[in-house]
């Protein structure tokens, strides 16, 4: 059988360096997510918002207080851009604003569900 998922190709030194200072609910919620990157199930597990102004990269949404960018490589790979707050999350803040006043509701975006396949 072939995996759905992606895996971990760039950007592993940010995981590393959060993860020191980050408390083990996050860690426990990183993990979980980056896994589910791997398994293909993250897509519909977390809200997906795209930055629509960089092709390839989008947030998953983890907790209130925890976000996840990532970039796509190709079909099989991808790079963690950032992890932490979303106060810190680059282009965050602009992906919420276009979605408030395009009155669109965030979630799981149709086009990066077919990344799964």
């Amino acid at each position: 059988m072939k995996d759905k998922g992606l895996r971990l190709s760039r950007g592993s030194w940010h995981l590393d360096r959060w993860a020191d200072g980050a408390a083990q609910i996050h860690k426990n919620a990183a993990y979980a997510a980056l896994f589910a990157l791997v398994d293909g199930s993250a897509f519909s597990t977390y809200q997906v918002l795209d930055d629509v102004d960089r092709g390839r990269e989008f947030f998953l949404v983890l907790r209130e207080d925890l976000v996840i960018k990532v970039a796509v490589a190709n079909f099989d790979t991808f790079g963690l851009l950032y992890i932490g707050p979303p106060d810190g999350a680059p282009g965050l803040h602009r992906v919420l604003g276009q979605r408030a006043s395009s009155g669109s509701r965030p979630g799981v975006d149709p086009d990066q569900r077919s990344l799964e396949a």
